[in-house]
């Protein structure tokens, strides 16, 4: 790797800190000043051991991550990313940094997945626009206007009944997809209809979308972060509301379904 210009005051500084305190997270700023100059053994000790020293630094994390990149170790480099993603939701070179990675792995879906989290944090960076844009079936160019015009269909009601002297409707089949991929499913469409309205720079409607999914299919961490990050730029409280356990949600569901055959049963015994 070829040496980037650094400040030596800025340096000298990190490095006089260092020496007085080595747990000093001052590590950070260091190792990766010893990055740009082509010291990669250097910064490499410097941000392992203070990765050691501060696990829960995600800045850290980065900077050990980005060494390890230069040195071409991606499995590595995406170990520290992860983490500091996590750490961090709204840190922004983790995610971007994740993104080129994934890419290096011939990862395309989850760079896909990893840039859009960055347009989450940063709706007009534009090597996340393009990353994103590149593969169209999953932004916004795939729904049509009439799609961002509907309102989410999670959690929707059985109908009431049928209008007094009309036939009774024919109920549809109860689909057999078990729960949880039927789950999962509804989580992937949520997501990426979300992400469509984010980067149409429609944010409130992308949080409607989320705050309808995760009141259908309960908590998820994917869910929860983009929440927790649309939240803050809305001016929201971060923390999502609560939700009913899942198990007395399926039961709500069940009473209604049932209570609806049993008032179309009835109305054929009338007749």
């Amino acid at each position: 790797m070829a040496s980037t210009p650094v400040n030596p005051e800025f340096v000298e500084r990190y490095q006089l800190e260092y020496q007085k305190n080595p747990r000093s997270k001052v590590f950070a700023p260091l190792a990766e000043a010893y990055r740009k100059m082509g010291l990669i053994d250097e910064a490499l000790a410097v941000a392992q051991a203070g990765v050691r020293h501060h696990p829960d630094f995600a800045s850290g994390r980065v900077t050990l991550a980005r060494i390890l990149l230069d040195q071409k170790n991606y499995g590595g480099a995406l170990e520290h990313l992860t983490s500091a993603a996590t750490l961090s939701p709204d840190n922004l070179m983790a995610h971007s940094l994740m993104g080129e990675t994934f890419l290096q792995l011939r990862r395309p879906k989850d760079a896909l997945n990893a840039f859009k989290m960055v347009l989450f944090i940063a709706p007009n960076n534009e090597r996340a626009l393009m990353a994103v844009r590149k593969w169209e079936f999953l932004t916004a160019d795939e729904y049509g206007d009439e799609l961002f015009d509907m309102s989410p269909t999670f959690g929707a009601e059985p109908p009431a009944g049928d209008a007094p002297g009309t036939r009774p409707r024919r109920l549809e089949p109860v689909s057999t997809i078990p729960a949880a991929e039927a789950g999962a499913r509804e989580l992937e469409r949520a997501l990426s209809l979300a992400d469509a309205f984010t980067v149409r720079n429609e944010t409130e409607k992308a949080h409607e979308v989320l705050l309808a999914a995760r009141r259908k299919v309960g908590p998820a961490p994917e869910l929860d972060n983009r929440l927790a990050l649309l939240a803050r730029r809305l001016g929201l409280a971060t923390e999502p509301a609560p939700i009913p356990p899942p198990r007395v949600g399926l039961m709500n569901r069940r009473r209604k379904l049932e209570a609806f055959l049993q008032r179309i049963n009835e109305r054929r015994l009338d007749r």
